[in-house]
């Protein structure tokens, strides 16, 4: 027989970005949840993140002297995924960006900082915001941190919801793996995408199959999967994360900060191939598509200086794969690429900051690389799934007809993003910020269930 805990006034699945988020602010509204994890709270696509996450019109930007707000934000969604994006999604994240950096910095206590010099492709604003270390370790610790210190919250880590629970139409909870029944008013599906489940990304995202997978946590599409059942819309399954600056083992990211201060990167043959101050995701697919899936990222020690405020960064260089060299005949040698073709390559490169065209179209981020060179090699890889359920404007699970899944709520990697098609329309930072928004106002809609009157329909 079923052993069924207390009910609760929301369960939520995953404590990734999104469930820790709706956690906290349902706590901090009054509202009693469950937040289960089917793993170590630790392994989730935060953990292993920059920590840096998109908001816009925040009293940090004000103090810095950043003229953004959410309209602004939107329209650089608008144009980077050529407006292939669900309005309604957009205009709540977008909207509700402030009020996240807000709550983490007044309710949760936490630190926070504009990264006022880092702003990334596609960004016409600074809007980058991170923890002091910019580490998402950091930051997912602060929040677990948090989520132990309130009563109202029951964690229940290494309990992983195989099932929901349906009575009279409604979900009304979840089954665990050890037949536990954990039952709540509402059901928040924030358990990750399904960058690990190799079938769906064969039938959605096939280009990046085979691609390494840098993300964390199980990302099995469980979620997606349990909405779709139900009769939820799915949206943008092609789109993803992906990430052209990973370590070839897996293991670390540059992160897209270097090539935004400078960096060139180029392949086996010593030849630039695309515009490296494109986006980090679209160019994960430009490095794949290489000799052997291999670049050689090449900077310099003023760009190294700048790059030590991304954990990301520091935690490659720490690993010991960063090679530095006085000349680049040296890095040539160090990489077994032919020296002619990159004293070639670099000629052509520094022709273009002065003045002549860049063969690939680079406007942005043109640095003089001077000695002493750093590199390293990189190659493409897969952060997470960005297709999901579609939700409205409670993040209540839509169907096709527009009607919503009784008791269903969903963010983060289960819900549909705001990143388009494929891999070209993410933007730095906006995983973080769509998880964070849509955890925010699940918390809120499942506040509501502490006052039936107020309940929506």
């Amino acid at each position: 027989m079923p052993r069924q805990t207390a009910s609760f006034d929301g369960v939520i699945v995953g404590a990734g970005a999104a469930g820790l988020l709706a956690a906290l602010k349902a706590a901090d509204l009054g509202a009693r949840v469950a937040l289960l994890d089917a793993a170590a709270a630790e392994t989730s696509n935060l953990w292993v993140s920059s920590g840096l996450f998109s908001a816009a019109g925040t009293r940090f930007q004000r103090n810095a002297g950043v003229d953004d707000d959410a309209a602004r934000w939107a329209d650089d969604i608008r144009r980077k995924t050529a407006g292939a994006v669900d309005p309604v999604i957009v205009a709540c994240v977008t909207a509700r960006s402030a009020d996240v950096a807000h709550f983490l910095a007044d309710r949760i206590g936490l630190e926070l900082r504009l990264q006022k010099g880092l702003t990334m492709p596609g960004h016409t604003a600074a809007r980058l915001h991170s923890t002091v270390a910019a580490s998402g370790r950091e930051l997912a610790e602060m929040l677990l941190a948090a989520v132990r210190c309130r009563p109202s919250i029951t964690p229940l880590m290494g309990a992983e919801a195989t099932d929901l629970l349906i009575e009279d139409g409604r979900v009304t909870g979840v089954r665990t793996r050890s037949g536990e029944e954990i039952r709540g008013r509402y059901v928040l599906l924030a358990s990750g995408g399904f960058a690990s489940n190799s079938d769906m990304i064969a039938r959605y995202a096939p280009e990046i199959l085979g691609a390494i997978n840098i993300g964390s946590g199980p990302n099995d599409g469980w979620a997606v999967q349990q909405g779709s059942a139900l009769g939820g819309e799915t949206l943008l399954m092609d789109s993803y994360q992906g990430q052209g600056h990973t370590t070839p083992d897996g293991s670390g990211r540059l992160g897209p900060g270097l090539t935004s201060f400078g960096a060139v990167v180029v392949n086996l043959r010593g030849e630039r191939f695309a515009d490296e101050a494109m986006g980090p995701s679209e160019f994960g697919a430009c490095v794949l598509a290489q000799p052997g899936g291999i670049a050689i990222e090449l900077f310099d020690g003023r760009i190294h200086d700048r790059a030590q405020e991304l954990s990301t960064y520091r935690a490659v260089f720490a690993s010991g794969v960063v090679i530095t060299t006085d000349t680049l005949t040296e890095m040539a040698t160090a990489f077994d690429i032919p020296a002619g073709a990159l004293e070639r390559t670099m000629a052509q490169y520094q022709a273009s900051i002065a003045g002549a065209p860049d063969p690939f179209g680079r406007t942005v981020a043109l640095h003089r690389l001077a000695p002493p060179f750093m590199a390293t090699r990189v190659t493409g890889a897969l952060a997470h799934t960005q297709g999901g359920l579609r939700v409205d404007a409670a993040s209540r699970v839509l169907c096709a007809d527009g009607t919503a899944i009784a008791g269903l709520l969903a963010a983060g990697g289960a819900a549909a993003s705001i990143s388009g098609h494929g891999a070209a329309g993410y933007l730095p930072g906006n995983g973080l910020g769509h998880a964070f928004a849509l955890g925010l106002i699940a918390a809120e809609t499942i506040s509501t269930s502490s006052h039936p009157l107020q309940e929506l329909a």
